[in-house]
Parts: structure tokens; sequence; C-alpha cells
């Protein structure tokens, strides 16, 4: 609830180079100075109505695929992902009660695709290098995020731990996929 975007630092801390080698597969380079991270990375979900050399199942919800935020709390944010089989993914990149990064996942079923609840987890005990080890990571509940869409128009009501509180996010596109529109009816 304390949020204050002009609390937000951006610090440079390297590059990324991603190289796609197919439609399921890519290679991610990471360098910092000193020193070299590489991944081989495979396709961990399939946006809705986006098919690759696949059948799509289903259309709904792909209006919610994208990046979302709220420009009262810039510097924090949601990516949802429709997905093919009728899901609706989330990560929320947001702050805890001490400004330290927060990111919460979770997925819902779509429905109507107009309120969508999900119950959020956050990820704990990982670190990006050559020593992620993934049986560090363990996923804590973290509370709940409906996400309620109106042509165009999308809120999120969260209710978590005393330290998140709980509020309501009045968000507006950052980025979405070509062709996939913003409004279904």
């Amino acid at each position: 609830p304390d949020f204050d975007p002009e609390d937000v630092e951006l610090i440079p801390s390297g590059r990324l180079s991603l190289l796609f080698s197919g439609c399921d597969a890519a290679s991610m380079r990471y360098a910092t100075p000193g020193r070299i991270l590489r991944r081989d990375l495979v396709r961990l979900t399939n946006l809705a109505g986006l098919g690759c050399s696949r059948g799509v199942s289903s259309k709904a919800g792909r209006h919610l695929t994208g990046s979302w935020y709220d420009p009262q709390r810039a510097g924090e944010g949601f990516v949802l992902e429709a997905l093919d089989d009728g899901r609706l993914f989330m990560t929320w990149f947001t702050y805890d009660a001490d400004g330290e990064q927060a990111w919460l996942v979770g997925e819902g079923t779509i429905g109507d695709g107009r309120s969508i609840e999900i119950a959020a987890a956050r990820p704990v005990g990982g670190r990006f290098d050559d020593e992620f080890d993934p049986d560090e990571v363990a996923l804590t509940d973290w509370g709940t995020i409906t996400f309620r869409f109106e042509c165009g128009n999308l809120s999120a009501d969260y209710a978590g731990p005393a330290a998140f509180g709980s509020g309501s996010l009045e968000l507006i596109p950052l980025t979405l996929p070509v062709g996939l529109g913003t409004c279904e009816g």
C-alpha cells in the first residue's frame, strides 16, 4: 500500500540476447561485466489465438494477453497469458514491504473472460546464475488476485498477507501481441 513509483530505481545489470532456433526452442545469453551466462530454453506456454505449427484449441481470453500496469504505480505490473487450453497464467512483478522485488505467479480458468480469480504464489529461494538449483525454489501461498475485464478496461483486486495488504489496481496495456486485439464480444 505504500508503493511510490518515485522510489523505483532502474539499474542496468547487463545485456540479454535471445536466439530462436524454432517455434518451441531458444538459447539465452546474459552478459555482465566479467561474466557470461548461457541457457537453452524451451517454450513453457502457448498463447491462445497464436498457434505455432499446432492447431489452436481456444481463443478464450486472448484479449487479456499482454503486459499491463497501473499508471499510478509505474514500476510494477502484470504479464498475462491466455493459454491455448483455456487458462490464464499471471506473473505480477511487484515489491514487498521492504522494497525488495517480489514476483507472484498463478493461473486460473478463463471462463467468460470477464472475471478470473487466481490463487497467487510467491517463488522464493532461487538465484540467477550458474549455481541455480530448481530444488531450492519454493512456492509460498500468497493470496488471491481477481481480474475483471470490460472491453478495454482491466482491473485487479488483490488480497495478500498483511505485509502486502489488499487493494485494487486499474490497469492499462503496456504491450499487446499483434493481431489479438483488446476486446471480445
